[in-house]
C-alpha cells in the first residue's frame, strides 16, 4: 500500500469512528468532506469505498446499518448510501443535509506549493451556511468542527447565549465580560450544547445552526 492510500484509510477510518462514536447518521460524502480538510488532493472516488469497505467488515459496528436514499448533486438527483443505527429512521437525516456538495480536494498539493489556510471566519460563497444538528443519544446538540471553523470559532471554549430572536441561541467567542447561560469546552471535534438549554424547542422538528462571522445562530421550532 503507498503511503498516499495509507494516509486515505487511516484519516477515513477516524472520521468514521468519530461518526459512529457519536451515533450520527452519514454518507460517504460526509465522511470525505471531513478527510479532505486534512489530506491534500484526495478526492471523493478515492474515500467512498474504503468508507464501503470499513461497512463491510464490520468496522461500524453492529449497530450500523445501510440503505440508499436519494440526494440532490446540485440540481440533479442521485443516490447515495446512507450509514446508520439500526434504531434510527433514515427519514431523520434531514433535507439540507441531502443537498450537500463534495468540496473540492485542497489545493496545496495539486500545486506542488503549500497554500495559506482559509479564514475560517469567512463565510461560503454561496452564502451563510445551514446545518440541522443532529443529537447524540443524551439529547445533546452537536455542533460540528466544520461549522465552528468556518463561524472562527477554533478556541477551546465558546460561550452559548441567549438570542436578540427570543428563544433562539447563539453559540460566539469566549469574551470575559460576558454573562454567558454558559462556557462550552469542546468535546473532541465537536461543541455539545446540553439538552437543558434546547428545551424551548420542540424535538420532533430540525434544530438548525446557522452560520455568521464569529457567531453562530441557533434555532428551531418553539414548543
Amino acid at each position: 500500500m503507498s503511503d498516499k492510500r495509507a494516509e486515505i484509510v487511516e484519516e477515513t477510518r477516524r472520521v468514521v469512528e468519530e461518526l459512529t462514536s457519536r451515533a450520527f447518521m452519514f454518507t460517504a460524502l460526509d465522511v470525505s468532506n471531513e478527510v479532505k480538510r486534512t489530506v491534500h488532493g484526495v478526492r471523493h472516488r478515492e474515500i467512498s469505498p474504503v468508507v464501503r469497505e470499513l461497512f463491510e467488515k464490520g468496522a461500524m459496528g453492529p449497530s450500523y446499518t445501510r440503505t440508499t436514499i436519494d440526494v440532490l448533486a446540485g440540481d440533479k438527483k442521485v443516490q447515495a448510501l446512507l450509514y446508520y443505527e439500526k434504531s434510527d429512521d433514515p427519514a431523520d437525516y434531514d433535507g439540507s443535509l441531502r443537498q450537500q456538495q463534495a468540496i473540492p480536494p485542497t489545493p496545496s498539493s495539486l500545486s506542488g506549493a503549500e497554500a495559506a489556510p482559509p479564514s475560517p471566519a469567512a463565510p461560503q460563497a454561496s452564502g451563510p451556511a445551514k446545518i440541522a444538528l443532529q443529537l447524540d443519544r443524551e439529547g445533546q446538540a452537536i455542533v460540528p468542527r466544520a461549522l465552528l471553523e468556518q463561524a472562527g470559532l477554533t478556541g477551546r471554549v465558546v460561550h452559548l447565549d441567549s438570542a436578540d430572536m427570543g428563544s433562539g441561541l447563539v453559540l460566539t467567542v469566549a469574551d470575559p465580560a460576558a454573562d454567558p447561560l454558559a462556557e462550552l469546552e469542546r468535546d473532541g471535534d465537536a461543541v455539545l450544547i446540553p439538552r437543558r438549554y434546547l428545551s424551548a424547542f420542540d424535538a420532533s422538528a430540525p434544530i438548525v445552526a446557522h452560520l455568521g462571522a464569529g457567531v453562530i445562530e441557533i434555532t428551531g421550532q418553539v414548543r
